[in-house]
């Protein structure tokens, strides 16, 4: 698939739901690093995240990354975020100096079943190392409504991302006040959340040392509720990349009446 035809595509229609489309800017030292469009899909008890990234500026001149993905999923017990599970996690991206790579992962009851990754990774060896694994974009789910979180799976989230696995652990540290250095970045009262992750050996002669040990162990981020969005979203993280720290930040948000989601077959990535 090529990334830049994924941009705009569209949801699969079978009737209507409730659709979040928010937009980041990604600052490194000030200057823009990269632009990112995500779109959040609630139909009845499924949801889908979808997510572009693209960088932008000098560094887009130097890099040129370019990646899609999207997750499609069912909500826990009375249509929340709390017990929500992946069906399936697929991604694409690449970079200027690289070519197009992916992933594909389904997931069963018990964590992912099934990973196809091109090029390919070495398969793993333990059969519990991915047990009770969730993708990146429903851990962000989870964070962003910590009410709705089991007490003792805040400290203790498998998550795996198509080729690596993270321990991951989630501490709410209460309400601040955000004040906006520019516009249109959000200024007001959001919940901040520290998100440790380690990364954890996989099972396999190919793991890399070397790049783990240069891996980013904590990331911050702040969640805030708007009048106009059922949940609360994302306003503003900070992270650290090879190029200094970055701060991303909300610049646009929506809410619409989308297409709704199709069935996915029974074996999503056959």
């Amino acid at each position: 698939m090529d990334v830049a035809k994924t941009e705009d595509r569209p949801l699969s229609p079978t009737g209507s739901a409730e659709r979040v489309d928010l937009t980041y800017r990604i600052m490194v030292g000030g200057i823009g690093f990269a632009e990112v469009d995500t779109r959040t899909t609630f139909d009845g008890g499924r949801y889908a995240v979808e997510a572009v990234a693209r960088t932008t500026g000098a560094f887009d001149l130097l890099l040129k990354l370019r990646l899609w993905s999207r997750v499609d999923g069912a909500l826990g017990p009375r249509g929340t975020v709390a017990g929500a599970r992946a069906h399936r996690f697929e991604a694409r991206y690449h970079t200027r100096a690289t070519r197009l790579q992916s992933v594909d992962v389904a997931f069963g009851d018990d964590g992912p079943s099934r990973i196809v990754t091109e090029p390919p990774e070495p398969p793993v060896e333990a059969p519990d190392f991915l047990t009770g694994a969730l993708d990146p974009a429903t851990v962000s789910l989870l964070a962003a409504q910590p009410e709705l979180i089991d007490r003792r799976l805040r400290g203790n989230i498998r998550m795996f991302d198509g080729r690596k696995r993270f321990d991951v652990a989630l501490d709410h540290q209460g309400p601040e006040t955000l004040a906006a250095e520019r516009r249109p970045f959000y200024a007001g009262e959001a919940v901040r959340c520290v998100i440790r992750y380690r990364r954890i050996r996989k099972p396999s002669p190919a793991w890399d040392r070397a790049r783990d040990r240069n891996y980013p162990k904590a990331l911050e981020a702040w969640f805030a509720s708007f009048p106009d969005l059922p949940r609360p979203v994302p306003v503003k993280a900070c992270f650290h990349t090879r190029f200094g720290e970055a701060v991303a930040q909300l610049v646009a948000r929506d809410i619409t009446r989308a297409e709704g989601l199709a069935p996915l077959p029974a074996d999503p990535i056959a």
